[in-house]
């Protein structure tokens, strides 16, 4: 067995349900998917938490010219805004720069919609950005979270579903 093999079947003997193995596997050899949903997928959509986390190291050197796409949430992991803090400019900054891609943003990273960043001139994508950005750094007593945040691009029209990538 090569050496990937072990360790794909070492991370699959890691997830406790056979049953969401499966689920996995299949999702992974489909030619192009969206993220996992709660209808066809759903013990795969049950399961994102709980699933091992699989880190891959890269070595050598990735330039802004390896980069296809940089997608990204609105929050991070603990559910804390990530859209309007420094770090997030900082990504949007190089993305539109470096790799003159842009970023795909979206609420989750397995939401079915995103918003796509391409420019600096999207006066509607700017109207939500600033205003994340002004709650960032003068938090009161309104509650932003990225579901506003999608609800927002929503009321300009900017969601569009995910690109399949095969």
């Amino acid at each position: 067995m090569s050496s990937l093999g072990h360790v794909i079947l070492q991370y699959l003997r890691s997830i406790q349900d056979i049953g969401t193995a499966i689920e996995l596997v299949q999702y992974v050899l489909q030619p192009a998917a969206l993220p996992p949903d709660n209808g066809a997928h759903q013990r795969l959509f049950s399961a994102l938490a709980t699933l091992p986390v699989l880190e891959v190291a890269v070595f050598g050197t990735v330039d802004p010219s390896d980069i296809v796409s940089t997608v990204s949430s609105l929050s991070d992991p603990n559910n804390h805004l990530f859209f309007g803090t420094d770090a997030s400019h900082a990504l949007r900054t190089w993305a539109l720069n470096a790799t003159q891609q842009g970023v795909d943003w979206a609420e989750l990273g397995t939401s079915q919609q995103i918003v796509e960043d391409v420019s600096y001139t999207n006066a509607d994508f700017n109207f939500v950005l600033n205003n994340a950005t002004a709650f960032i750094q003068h938090p009161g007593s309104t509650i932003v979270s990225a579901s506003n945040i999608t609800s927002a691009f929503g009321s300009f029209q900017l969601l569009k579903p995910v690109p399949l990538h095969t």
